[in-house]
């Protein structure tokens, strides 16, 4: 998807990933419309982010390729937008 969002993160053992993902997707939604709150009109309902996500568990590569992985990303992404 053109539009997504990567998470490096450390769910500890007693929280489930759904539950983790959903606490993330409502903590990042409630600091976007309290940092913008001309966003809130457009997504009244708070329909802000997409029902699904993936979820891989990297424990076969280390922290460094992940974070790598993520920062490349993120800057040919920036670099489509410029």
């Amino acid at each position: 998807m053109e539009d997504h969002v990567h998470v490096v993160a450390k769910i500890p053992p007693y929280l489930s990933v759904a539950h983790a993902i959903g606490l993330l997707k409502d903590a990042s939604l409630y600091h976007m419309f309290r940092a913008h709150p001309e966003v809130k009109k457009r997504y009244r309902g708070g329909h802000f982010w997409g029902r699904g996500y993936f979820c891989r568990s990297v424990s076969t590569v280390t922290l460094s390729v992940v974070r790598r992985y993520v920062r490349e990303d993120n800057n040919q992404r920036q670099r489509k937008l410029t």
